[in-house]
Order: structure tokens, then sequence, then C-alpha cells
């Protein structure tokens, strides 16, 4: 198993290579965490990258593409603001110049010194990625060991060819997460690429010294033909204002280079303590209060039904509406699996087929990380969830009712507008697997908590959420009223094109 990104780059893509675009694409420090900085520093300076995602063009097999690289070695890997900067631009690059993305990831996952600002880089990339797929291109991606977390349930799971390294961690959940959330190490042989290949999330699975005939033939073939660009949207305001940058790729055989690239306590309240059914925030409640009349959908018509998610459509004084919403106090732990976000794809897709202005309602302390969610997809349904609710064209508003536990609510919260409950929160990450993480030490989840910055106000303080709305359910009718009557005036294509504007901007009053 190749150990560091210089030996799979040596493995994969022709030499020589140089991948040191956007090299000065560096993130401020959020959170003020304690200790960042220095780390920070200490990643560059013991890997000699600036951090942990870097790009640029590259051959295989003389076939020229761009890259996107995952330094593990590099704070694990992690996906802060720069390295979500990064993968957008490189994608937003390679559709400009008409290729193909080949992406070797090897991440824990959202980066928690950047806490929520880490986390809104999963849809960021979303958008740049299904950009780039519109126009026909493709996006081939290699889960290196280990692969897990918002990457991996992001831009990674959405690739058109995956391929696994044997013997990798392949899963949404890295083992400690899991094990803390589940309470018990993960089964034998779970989370592996090879179990995610026997349960059709691969293509492949192979040694990295392997792969590079397989890719070779793959981008030979696919170069045979002629991708036509859809759409024609490439300003420097679409494209987040990146500069153009094909005479890199037309000069990259000419250029001389080498692998060294050079140094570059809400949350309680939320869950209502042991017991859950004191929350505050009860989402079947809110239903009946909110809608005149309300008619439930069940199931995703293949795979089952999963009672976290309630969706339908319903009578806002009025107005007819679609609905999808978590409820963490259903008769499960709350953690919606696999079927539950195909529920939640097919109702936005059925609240653009009607045309109805879609509301969800996300409260969640996260994702199902089980073996059995892993064998279903459980990060590919995440990042098709999000790129379905990015990508309709009907008003979409979100609330934050209660808990938003990472990846699992934010592909339910990418709204035009997101709005928090007062005593609602969203993290990163679950302060005690955090801790788990950070520390080896769940007992300092309360301190994370406040380093993380994860109530209401701090969403709004990042410009993720746009305000703290009453949970009155009279106030809450009549500003869901009116943001609906405002929005409805909008064409469908503008109201996506705000809708992925705005998350592909996040963070970006973060970046140096």
């Amino acid at each position: 198993m190749a150990s560091n990104p210089h030996a799979r780059l040596q493995s994969i893509f022709d030499q020589p290579v140089a991948l040191e675009w956007d090299h000065d694409v560096a993130s401020t420090d959020p959170l003020g965490f304690p200790g960042y900085q220095s780390a920070l520093m200490a990643a560059q300076t013991e890997t000699g990258f600036s951090e942990a995602v870097i790009t640029g063009p590259a051959t295989i097999d003389g076939h020229t593409c761009i890259a996107i690289v995952c330094v593990f070695e590099f704070l694990g890997g992690t996906m802060g603001v720069a390295a979500g900067e990064r993968i957008a631009r490189a994608f937003e690059e390679a559709r400009y110049a008409r290729l193909p993305v080949i992406s070797v990831l090897s991440t824990g996952g959202a980066r928690m010194q950047e806490g929520m600002v880490a986390l809104s880089q999963m849809p960021k990339t979303v958008v740049a990625q299904q950009r780039h797929r519109s126009d026909g291109l493709a996006h081939i991606s290699i889960f290196a060991h280990p692969t897990t977390g918002g990457m991996f349930a992001s831009f990674g799971s959405l690739a058109d060819v995956r391929i696994g390294e044997a013997g990798a961690t392949v899963a949404f959940a890295g083992p400690r997460v899991a094990e803390q959330v589940l309470g018990r190490p993960r089964e034998p042989g779970a989370g592996t690429a090879e179990s995610a290949f026997a349960h059709g999330q691969l293509d492949a699975v192979m040694p990295v010294t392997d792969m590079r005939p397989y890719l070779a033939n793959l981008i030979s073939i696919l170069s045979l033909r002629k991708a036509t660009p859809k759409n024609q949207d490439l300003s420097p305001s679409l494209r987040g204002g990146v500069s153009r940058r094909s005479n890199l790729v037309r000069d990259l055989h000419r250029r001389e280079s080498s692998y060294g690239l050079g140094c570059f306590a809400s949350l309680a309240m939320t869950r209502g303590g042991p017991d859950t059914s004191k929350a505050p925030s009860q989402t079947k409640t809110i239903i009946e209060d909110l809608f005149d009349s309300f008619v439930r959908l069940r199931g995703d018509q293949y795979r089952g039904d999963d009672s976290s998610i309630v969706a339908g459509i319903g009578d806002l004084d009025g107005r007819p509406v679609a609905l999808v919403a978590q409820d963490r106090h259903s008769g499960a732990d709350g953690r919606t699996v696999p079927a539950g976000f195909g529920l939640a794809m097919r109702v936005i897709r059925l609240a653009e087929q009607w045309n109805l202005p879609l509301i969800t309602m996300v409260d969640t302390p996260g994702a199902d990380p089980s073996e059995d969610s892993e064998a279903g997809g459980i990060a590919t349904a995440i990042a098709n969830t999000m790129a379905t609710l990015l990508d309709v064209q009907v008003p979409v508003i979100s609330i934050c009712i209660g808990e938003g536990g990472s990846g699992g609510a934010l592909a339910l919260a990418c709204g035009n507008v997101l709005y928090m409950f007062p005593e609602s929160t969203f993290s990163v990450i679950a302060p005690a697997a955090a801790a788990t993480i950070l520390h080896r030490d769940a007992s300092q989840a309360d301190q994370l908590a406040d380093q993380l910055k994860i109530s209401a106000q701090d969403l709004v303080d990042f410009g993720l959420a746009d305000a703290v709305v009453s949970s009155d359910s009279v106030e809450l009718k009549a500003l869901l009223a009116s943001q609906i009557d405002s929005l409805i005036q909008k064409p469908p294509l503008a109201l996506a094109t705000q809708r992925q504007n705005r998350w592909r901007s996040a963070g970006h009053q973060f970046l140096k």
C-alpha cells in the first residue's frame, strides 16, 4: 500500500508532474482554535506541503488530466476552507480546459479545527464537481488508505468511476468515530475497500501501483469522444473569480519539475439531556403547527423506509409546499440511513416535478455509521442528496430546528436560505467524537463544544446561516410564507444558480 503522496504521484501519473496550483491559497483560523496555527506550521514543515490538498495538471500515458491529491500526512488529509477552495478551483479549471479530473483521496474528513467552515466545503466542492459533470466531463476518484468523512461523502462519492486501494479503509465514518457512535468496534472486514466493492460501491479494487494501466485505458477510451459544454456560465462571478490557467495545461510537457513542492452547552440543550423527549424542538409538533394539512410519503421505493425522515406535501397557509424533515426523536436514534436519504431525494425531485417550494428541516445527531449503512452506500447517499438539493429549480428554505450533526445534516441544509432556531446547534462533528479523535478522551467533549463554535449565532457569524429565527409556530409560519412569496418570484434556473453560488462561496472570508 503506497504510504505517501509522493509514492502515489509516481505510481499513478507520468513523470514529471508538479501539482502546485493555488499553493498560496491558505486559510485563516476561523475559530481561533487553540494550537491550530502551530499545528498548521508544523504540518507544513514536516510534509513540505502548504495544505492537505495539492492540485494541478498531470498526464497518464500521455493523456492530460487535472489532478486533485490529498496529503494524509498533513493533518490527516482533512478538508478546511483552503483545501475546499483548491478542490473547487481544480474542477473549474478542468471544466474550462475540457479535461477529466482524477482525484486521489486519503483523508480523515472535514477539519475539526475549522468547524462548520470546514464542513461547508462539502457543498462547495459538490457545486464545482456537478458543473464539471454537467458538461459531459469525467471524474475518476481513487480512494487510498484511509478515505473517510467529508471529502468521501461529497465530491468523492459523486465520481463517475471509483477505485479503491487494496486493503484501504474506505467508509463514511472512520474506525474511532464508528466505535464511539456504535459503542463497539466495527465488525471485522467492514469499512474497507473490499467490503465497498462487494456491495457495489466501487468499480475496482487494486494496489495503487497497479492503477496506471486501468486509468490509462479508461482515459484513452474517453479521449475518443468530445465533451460538449451544455452551459456557458464560466464568467468569473460563477467560476469563483478563478483566473484561467490553460497555459499551464498547454505547457505541461515542457515543464521541469520535481515531487518536492516546497514548504508551503448549546448542544446539550438541543438534545435535551439523557431524556431526548425533553428536547425543545420536535419535528412532528412543528409540522402539525405549521401545516393546515399534510400528506406524508414513505419509502425511497427501492431500498425501504426510514423513520428518521418525515417527508411529504402540505398546505402552509394556502401555499402548497414539499417538506423533507429529519426527526431525531423517531423510533430509531435519529441517525439517517441510506433509505432515508433516498426518500429525501425522491421528495426533492417531486418538488421540482410538481413546482412546489421546498422546506427542509434539520435535526439529527448525524448519519448512521453502522455496517449496514456503510454497505448500503451512506456516503454516496449523502453526496447525492446534497447534489440534488443544490440543483433543484424550486425555492429551498432550510431550517435547523435542533441538532445539525455533520454531513448527514448538511445534506439537507443547503437551501437558498438557512435559518437557525435559537437553541439549535450545527457541528462539523459531534464534540464527543471530536474529543475521541483529538484527545482520545470523550470526557473533554464539553470543552470542545465551546471551541468548535456550534451555536446558532456562530453559524450566522460565519456567514453560513442567514438568521436566528423564532421557534414560535405563528411567527415561523409567517416567516416561511413571506420567504416563499419572495422566492417564487424568481426564475427557476436563477433559484438554483443563487443556491449553488451561495454555497460555492462558503468560507471565502476565511481565505488569506
